[in-house]
């Protein structure tokens, strides 16, 4: 229901869940938290479990498109990302950065956007609130993707890299509190 894409404009044209309960599904989600897990373990040097509990396909058909966009997640911190999983032959003979981005981050400005071409068998994990969109395109074909969010939980040791001495000894107590009205 809370799908942004605009995927109308040929009678295949959909985005689909992908459900996550079934065994296909199962396997894929113990793929995807590998994934995501090591992505924050690798990019941030975070000790974090990341969970993906949220999967879907888009099929493209022309002038289908994603709008700029960002992805919710359940926690304080999440992942999203997308696998290009089947590519129309308009979109293959692309170059891989289109003419008119190069140089347009100007004299005194950093690069703040970039172009990534679909490639299948490639994917993209990123932070949740990286804004994006999937362009539309012309031709014949399909432009299928899969789509994740993935919620993200740190560990003890990673909550506690991050807070000062005085909220270590608050967390502390309120965690021997919380052991004792468990027993």
């Amino acid at each position: 229901n809370g799908l942004v894409g605009q995927l109308k404009n040929d009678e295949k044209s959909a985005q689909l869940d992908f459900p996550l309960d079934t065994e296909v599904g199962k396997q894929l989600e113990t793929v995807f938290n590998q994934i995501g897990s090591t992505f924050l373990k690798q990019g941030y040097e975070r000790d974090s479990m990341a969970e993906v509990y949220q999967c879907w396909t888009n099929h493209a058909y022309a002038g289908d498109y994603n709008p700029y966009h960002d992805h919710g997640v359940q926690t304080m911190a999440g992942l999203s990302g997308f696998l290009w999983l089947k590519t129309p032959e308009c979109i293959e003979k692309l170059d891989e950065v289109p003419t008119g981005l190069n140089n347009a981050s100007g004299a005194l400005r950093g690069q703040t956007e970039d172009y990534v071409k679909p490639i299948v068998g490639s994917m993209l994990v990123f932070p949740n609130w990286l804004k994006h969109q999937v362009l539309p395109f012309f031709g014949e074909g399909e432009r299928r993707s899969m789509a994740m969010n993935w919620n993200v939980t740190d560990s003890e040791q990673e909550i506690m890299k991050h807070l000062s001495e005085r909220e270590k000894i608050k967390y502390e107590e309120l965690k021997a509190e919380k052991e004792k009205s468990d027993d």
